[in-house]
């Protein structure tokens, strides 16, 4: 479901977006070359998961990966220790 909201939809664009097969192929070809084996999927988890311990608000993430809820980014946008910590603290 596009919502319109995110950073590849296509509502958004004055430019075609890649198709997502085209995207497969090369970030396959650049893990091969890096030796690497992460997935795209992967690396959006990462993302969400550096936003939620920068500090960027879970409404923010679920615009930026185009989630309809927020319970979505819930799922896999797990804090580190050290910064729940310093959200208490804070909060204190």
């Amino acid at each position: 479901m596009d919502t319109g909201t995110g950073p590849c939809s296509a509502r958004r664009r004055t430019t075609p977006a890649a198709r997502y097969a085209s995207v497969q192929q090369l970030w396959a070809k650049y893990c091969a070359k890096a030796q690497v084996t992460d997935t795209i999927h992967q690396l959006r988890h990462v993302h969400a998961t550096e936003l939620v311990n920068a500090g960027v608000s879970l409404e923010t993430i679920r615009r930026r990966l185009g989630h309809a809820n927020a319970q979505t980014v819930l799922r896999y946008a797990d804090q580190r220790d050290a910064t729940a910590d310093a959200e208490i603290r804070t909060w204190r």
